[in-house]
C-alpha cells in the first residue's frame, strides 16, 4: 500500500504506552504477543503514531473486543509484510505444512 505515515488509535492507555516505546518485542503479558508482533511487522519502515482515544470514542472497537474475547476459538493468523518476500513468505509456507496438534503459534517472523 506504500502508507508512510500511519496514525492508529486505542482506548486501552497501557496498549498505547507500550507500543509507543522503542522495544515492543516482551510485553508484559504474553497473550498480547500476536498482536504486537503483527503491529511490529505491520510498522516497520513506517512512520507511526499510537494515540490514545476515549472509550466511548471506540465502541465498535470494544463490542469486537468483547466478541473475541469470549470466542472459543484461537487462530493463528497469519500476513507477511515482509518487503523481503514478495508474494510467497516461505516460513508462513512452512508453518502451514508442520502438524504440531499440542502447540499453539502465536507469532513468527522472517527476515
Amino acid at each position: 500500500m506504500n502508507i508512510s505515515d500511519c496514525h492508529f488509535l486505542s482506548d486501552c492507555q497501557q496498549l498505547v504506552y507500550f507500543l509507543n516505546r522503542e522495544d515492543i518485542t516482551n510485553p508484559s503479558d504474553w497473550r498480547i504477543k500476536p498482536f504486537t508482533q503483527i503491529f511490529a511487522n505491520c510498522v516497520t519502515n513506517r512512520q507511526s503514531y499510537l494515540h490514545k482515544i476515549h472509550r466511548s470514542l471506540n465502541s465498535t472497537a470494544g463490542s469486537l473486543a468483547r466478541q473475541a474475547y469470549s470466542s472459543d476459538t484461537l487462530q493463528f493468523e497469519s500476513h507477511c509484510s515482509s518487503v523481503h518476500c514478495g508474494t510467497i513468505c516461505s516460513v508462513l509456507q512452512a508453518l502451514f505444512n508442520v502438524d504440531l496438534p499440542h502447540v499453539n503459534i502465536i507469532a513468527a517472523s522472517c527476515c
